[in-house]
């Protein structure tokens, strides 16, 4: 979801900075919102994707708040529903524990937490590597956008300190983006 949701958004930059809005922005916030509801940490990489967009339109001097609050909302609409859906049938308790206090009523333990971190950045070391290469590659637009999607990406890696190695598959993907600029 997020992968489609960032390459929409993408190719809408250019429409963005000429005041248009073009149908897959809403597309593309839709399926970061999806993204959203699969995993809880990729509000980040989500409201990184609708900034960039409110950023662009708001350089060609077009009114942005409204749009920006739509594309909020539409992002946030399947979590919404689905929170809903719980609610309705009585399980609000569950959902609210399963997406919200369970990845933050678990206390890390330092020792290992620190561990598992340092491990994880071993295993991306390779690809980091590559991608840093590819970096210089980008054109200065496109290197921009990777750079901020990962930075996004490994704030949502942060936001639970919880460090297991499959936390960082949300960082794979801006990482090939910016590893396939090398391999060409």
């Amino acid at each position: 979801f997020m992968a489609a949701a960032a390459l929409l958004v993408l190719r809408a930059l250019p429409a963005l900075d000429r005041g248009r809005v073009p149908w897959t922005v809403p597309l593309a916030m839709l399926l970061a919102g999806a993204s959203i509801t699969v995993k809880t940490s990729a509000v980040f990489e989500a409201v990184f994707l609708g900034l960039l967009c409110s950023w662009h339109l708001h350089r060609s001097g077009a009114p942005t708040l409204r749009q920006a609050a739509l594309w909020a909302l539409i992002g946030a609409a399947p979590a919404l529903l689905i929170a809903l859906a719980y609610g309705l049938n009585g399980h609000w308790a569950e959902y609210w524990h399963a997406m919200v206090t369970s990845n933050l009523s678990k206390t890390p333990h330092w020792p290992t937490t620190w561990l598992r971190f340092r491990l994880m950045i071993l295993l991306l070391t390779p690809i980091i590597a590559v991608a840093a290469f590819g970096l210089l590659e980008h054109q200065r637009e496109a290197r921009r956008f990777t750079a901020l999607w990962l930075g996004a990406a490994f704030l949502g890696l942060l936001s639970v300190p919880n460090f297991y190695p499959h936390y960082a598959m949300p960082m794979l993907v801006p990482l090939c983006l910016a590893a396939a600029a090398f391999f060409t």
